[in-house]
């Protein structure tokens, strides 16, 4: 049986963990503080010596948190004090501010593909992407603002459930999966349903991503970041969330090989980052012919492993 039908098999299977279990709010609200916490510390130490690849754990962290946020949406109240409009949309929307300007930051150092030890930053280009950087952390860490956050995250109540448009959510998790968390399963029993449909919503997308001819064409790479991002988004909540990878060792195989094939997409990723801001034209095209190369051998990679979701 083939790699997609062993995993759907699986996590179609709403297995009760027992009287015992963690509800959907109580493990939503204990993983987004955490890390959240983690975060908020991260960004304490920033300053105007940072240097790009030395954020690569605080950006990690920081998208956790926005992944809580996402996976969790329906617990958080609309209304929170100090907060105007939606609170969690609010804090979400400042969560991906920082991770883009995190990311343009730590990009310097993802586009040159050397060690940390060897790499070379242009001066200039560096401190304006840090300046950038260290605006925003400075605005989310203001007093008032943290203050209204952690009484957001800390506002949640058993059994309260919130519903919010698709528009303001991400759709790669449930605004996009065609379900919603149900109130009367527990939290474990909500991400098996929540990683059923993230990879069902996968096997719809991989016809086409596989026909993708040049991912140095808009229309081409959008098709080819969507298919990687709900991947992505089914290992990323087996990563959240251990307890919920399967026992049966054919099937833990079948998810590090999902695994590893985001790792892939991930790489080809970076090479498409760097074809888009590399500015001399032959360097251009010897980074569009090692596009070519790589997305290549990840089809040959795919076919080998008999990848069909």
């Amino acid at each position: 049986m083939k790699t997609r039908f062993r995993l759907l098999a699986a996590f179609a299977i709403l297995s009760s963990i027992g009287a015992q279990a963690r509800s959907f709010h109580e493990l939503g609200s204990e993983r987004t503080q955490a890390v959240y916490e983690l975060v908020v510390e991260g960004l304490s130490d920033l300053d105007r010596d940072s240097l790009p690849h030395e954020t690569k754990e605080l950006r990690k962290k920081l998208g956790e948190v926005r992944d809580f946020l996402d996976i969790f949406a329906s617990i958080y109240p609309k209304k929170s004090k100090g907060l105007e409009g939606d609170s969690w949309a609010v804090l979400r929307e400042d969560l991906d501010q920082g991770y883009e300007q995190l990311g343009a930051f730590k990009d310097l150092f993802d586009i040159q593909n050397t060690s940390a030890e060897e790499v070379r930053y242009p001066k200039k280009e560096t401190q304006k992407r840090l300046a950038k950087v260290l605006v925003w952390t400075d605005s989310f860490l203001d007093k008032n603002r943290q203050k209204a956050y952690l009484r957001l995250l800390s506002s949640v109540r058993e059994g309260k459930f919130f519903e919010r448009s698709s528009e303001k959510q991400s759709r790669f998790y449930w605004a996009g999966s065609g379900i919603a968390a149900d109130s009367s399963l527990n939290g474990e029993e909500n991400l098996r349903r929540l990683s059923q449909a993230l990879l069902q919503n996968a096997l719809q997308d991989y016809p086409e991503a596989l026909r993708v001819k040049d991912l140095t064409e808009l229309h081409e790479s959008e098709v080819f970041h969507d298919f990687r991002k709900r991947v992505r988004s089914f290992s990323k909540v087996m990563r959240l969330f251990p307890e919920l990878l399967p026992t049966d060792a054919s099937l833990r195989a079948d998810v590090a090989t999902l695994d590893e094939l985001v790792a892939l997409y991930g790489d080809l990723n970076d090479k498409i980052v760097k074809y888009g801001v590399e500015k001399d034209e032959g360097d251009r095209e010897e980074i569009r012919e090692s596009i070519s190369n790589l997305q290549a051998g990840l089809v040959e990679w795919q076919l080998s492993k008999r990848i069909d979701l």
